[in-house]
């Protein structure tokens, strides 16, 4: 028994998984039996969508470099509400790129028709829509995207220009770029094989079962009342001894417990 179809957790396996039907090895075959073992383990998880009232969409958008036989790479993304993503994307890049720069470039320009297309589908239904924020994790790409020729140097010169259709929305108003640490970049979902805590906690929130996570910029400052004002003592400089400063000098002992000699002088004596 296959899960529902809106199950979302299951979008880059396939992806990777098609190409391999005309020529299949026993690697691809395994990898089949592991994908159906954990459809059919996970066959009951729920997908639960709802949305909070703050009027933004939230797009998480990233791409692996270089992950496909003719050295082109991979796009993948998503869009939530507040609970649970009812837009997945995972798709190959028509084109060869240079650097990953351009590749983020190029996977946002992939997803730049569902982006504009879910912000109008809204409005026509009479919802008011403040921004739509899309989450990427390369500052090169960001400023790309923000400013266009303004950013570009020797290396990006090259890209056609069809891909500044970004910039132009941006300048519009009708698209946000902002900056994502690459732990809380839930794109990877569908663009890397994650394993472990990574997978499940990206696969949580696709599915809605834990909401998504604020995305915070920088360091947490401690709270006024929580603030330690003791003063701690500084390391003196030099060079660090490797010997514990805190553990009392012992003896290396063989089993008949006599101090191991080096010469005339035993090991005990060349500890302070």
């Amino acid at each position: 028994m296959l899960p529902n179809e809106h199950d979302q957790t299951h979008v880059l396996l396939v992806r990777f998984s098609r190409p391999q039907v005309h020529e299949p090895d026993k690697d691809d075959w395994a990898k089949m039996v592991h994908m159906m073992r954990y459809l059919r383990g996970t066959r009951e998880l729920p997908l639960i969508l709802s949305a909070t009232r703050s009027g933004i969409l939230k797009w998480w958008v990233d791409a692996s470099f270089v992950v496909h036989p003719n050295m082109r790479g991979h796009s993948g993304g998503g869009l939530s509400f507040g609970h649970g993503f009812p837009i997945v994307g995972s798709t190959k890049q028509k084109l060869n790129t240079r650097s990953s720069t351009e590749m983020e470039v190029v996977g946002v320009d992939d997803f730049m028709p569902a982006i504009c297309w879910s912000r109008y589908f809204l409005e026509a239904q009479g919802y008011g829509v403040k921004d739509s924020i899309v989450y990427q994790d390369n500052m090169s790409s960001i400023l790309l995207e923000k400013n266009g020729k303004a950013s570009s140097g020797k290396r990006t010169k090259h890209i056609n220009i069809c891909y500044f259709f970004i910039t132009d929305r941006v300048s519009k108003g009708e698209v946000s770029i902002e900056w994502c640490p690459t732990g809380s970049m839930v794109a990877d979902f569908a663009t890397k094989p994650l394993q472990g805590a990574l997978f499940r906690k990206f696969r949580d929130q696709i599915m809605g079962v834990v909401p998504t996570e604020e995305v915070r910029v920088g360091k947490k400052k401690p709270a006024p009342g929580n603030m330690d004002t003791t003063k701690k003592d500084k390391p003196k400089k030099g060079k660090k001894s490797l010997v514990p400063q805190n553990v009392a000098p012992q003896e290396c002992v063989v089993e008949n417990h006599k101090p191991m000699t080096r010469g005339k002088r035993t090991l005990a004596r060349l500890l302070p």
